[in-house]
């Protein structure tokens, strides 16, 4: 591959740096369950939307076929522990992606269901499901970068400014 080879395309930079503000103000700063808490959480569902569609629609290291893998060969990546030939995630890497998209969405839907729909208002059992789904966002969250900036030493390539710039180089 190009030392400068374009690896993501401008709308999956936007929404990946949205979703880290996003996740930034409503885990560390707003106040949960106030109004800008929820507006920002229904901003993080449609940019989440908007990458599930952009996943299957969009350039071909956005899309999820690129880098979604099987399990058989997320070990083998994990057992091989070298750089992959290809730009974009690799196997382990794609399963973090989804795994993030997914706490956001639940965080979303079950912040919906607390604040708008009067059954589960003040439901105690939501209320600590929706908690605990924001801790395992903020452990995932801290795996994703840890793993970003350690594969960035072993494979000398800075995959965190390939999220800046979109160029897949060192």
């Amino acid at each position: 591959m190009n030392a400068s080879s374009s690896v993501w395309d401008p709308l999956v930079r936007i929404i990946h740096w949205a979703l880290v503000l996003a996740f930034t103000l409503n885990y560390f700063i707003l106040e949960p369950g106030n109004d800008s808490h929820q507006i920002i959480g229904y901003c993080a569902v449609a940019l989440v939307l908007t990458r599930v569609v952009w996943g299957v629609i969009g350039s071909t290291n956005a899309r999820f076929s690129s880098f979604v893998r099987g399990p058989g060969a997320v070990i083998a990546h994990l057992r091989e522990f070298k750089q992959p030939p290809e730009s974009g995630h690799n196997p382990a890497a794609g399963w973090m992606i989804l795994l993030l998209l997914i706490l956001v969405a639940s965080l979303g839907v079950t912040g919906f269901l607390m604040q708008e729909v009067d059954y589960f208002w003040g439901n105690q059992t939501l209320e600590v499901i929706h908690s605990w789904m924001a801790d395992t966002l903020f452990v995932a969250v801290l795996i994703h970068i840890a793993a970003a900036v350690i594969f960035s030493i072993i494979w000398r390539r800075n995959l965190i400014r390939s999220m800046v710039t979109g160029k897949y180089g060192k």
